[in-house]
């Protein structure tokens, strides 16, 4: 999987998900981006959406790859779709490749979004996974298939990039082409825009003692910095 140093230097958090230098490295360098800032993205775009349901990788991985577990009324909670209108979240396919899922569940719509490009029998698998888990929370299809075009990856490293760009334009209303910008550039404002974000708890990203709250500014430039 696509994860972060668990032993690395820890930065901070964003939302439930701890974040470390090993995860910022994935995301400003040229790399695979990792888990966490999967997930700490998606849970940052949809702040101001309180009726869009953000499911993490790894549990969205298992109900799109239609494990036995995932439909277990163990898995999740069986009012998960309660007073939610959408349904997204990171899909990492093979353990090595990001995509974007959403639902509608007004609608009964699915999209998935490959940024090496759509395929309909991969979609199909899909749907017919997320159709058996919201069956087994009471919401029955059949759903139907949303598309949207959108710009494709031309390297073997940043879906992850592509993924979150898609997710940020649709959980804010973007209609009509989902375009990328260069992904180096993306990746710094997508940077910057979790270092912005971080929780403030008080604990400096560089040498771990508890500092003023006057000082967490720079101790965030600092620690972009370090990144650059």
């Amino acid at each position: 999987m696509k994860s972060g140093g668990l032993h690395g230097c820890s930065i901070g958090r964003i939302g439930p998900y701890p974040l470390y230098m090993e995860s910022f490295e994935s995301l400003l360098e040229n790399k695979e981006v990792s888990d966490e800032i999967m997930d700490a993205l998606f849970h940052l775009f949809s702040r101001k959406r309180p009726d869009v349901l953000v499911i993490n990788n790894h549990t969205l991985t298992q109900i799109l790859n239609g494990t036995a577990r995932a439909r277990s009324c163990y898995f999740t909670k069986k009012n998960i779709f309660e007073n939610k209108t959408e349904v997204v979240g990171p899909y990492l396919e093979d353990g090595n490749h990001w995509t974007f899922f959403h639902c509608s569940i007004v609608d009964r719509t699915v999209t998935y979004l490959n940024s090496l490009g759509d395929t309909e029998q991969r979609y199909n698998k899909i749907a017919e996974n997320w159709s058996k888990f919201a069956a087994s929370k009471g919401y029955q299809g059949p759903w139907q298939r949303a598309t949207r075009k959108h710009c494709l990856q031309y390297d073997s490293i940043s879906c992850g990039v592509f993924t979150a760009v898609f997710a940020e334009a649709i959980l804010e209303g973007t209609k009509g082409y989902l375009a990328c910008s260069p992904v180096q550039q993306e990746r710094e404002r997508l940077g910057w825009f979790i270092f912005r974000s971080l929780d403030k708890s008080g604990i400096c990203g560089i040498c771990h003692n508890t500092v003023p709250r006057k000082n967490k500014a720079s101790d965030t430039n600092d620690t972009f910095n370090i990144l650059n």
